[in-house]
This record gives C-alpha cells, structure tokens and sequence, in this order.
C-alpha cells in the first residue's frame, strides 16, 4: 500500500538526507504497525499520540500500539525513514 491508511496520504519516500530536512514532506513518511499490520503516516501517528496527551511519541491510530522511541520505533536516530 503506497497510502496512509488512516488519511489517505501518499507516502513519502526521502531519497537523501537533503530530502529529510523538507518538514512537511516528512509528515507524510510511511511509519506502520508491525503488531496490526496498519500503514500510517507520521503525522497520523504523531497525532494518536498527541490525542493521548503523549507529545513526541508516535501511536498507531488504529490498534494503539506505542510507535515512539520507547516501542515499536526503536533507534532510528539520523538514520530516520520511516519505519514498518
């Protein structure tokens, strides 16, 4: 699936690191749930997470799995371009 399942998003596929500084387009980075299988994008799981009152954190808006650097998202570091 090359859409966010939650909104409808096209995913955005960074190419370079010079790619990853264009904030908005990073929004739309694919990070799915490995534990539901769900394809969302950043901004829908940056949003669960605000929706709980975890600023920072990334939710999965469909089986509320923690996607953050505490769960599913691990170390992403600089590396950073999306996760599944």
């Amino acid at each position: 699936m090359n859409s966010c399942a939650n909104c409808g998003t096209t995913f955005y596929e960074p190419k370079n690191m010079m790619d990853k500084t264009d904030f908005s387009a990073m929004q739309k980075v694919r990070v799915g749930c490995s534990k539901c299988g769900n394809p969302v994008c950043f901004s829908c799981a940056a949003t669960a997470a605000d929706e709980r009152g975890q600023q920072g954190n990334c939710f999965c808006p469909k089986c509320s799995a923690e996607l953050g650097s505490g769960g599913e998202a691990g170390e992403l570091g600089e590396h950073f371009s999306g996760w599944d």
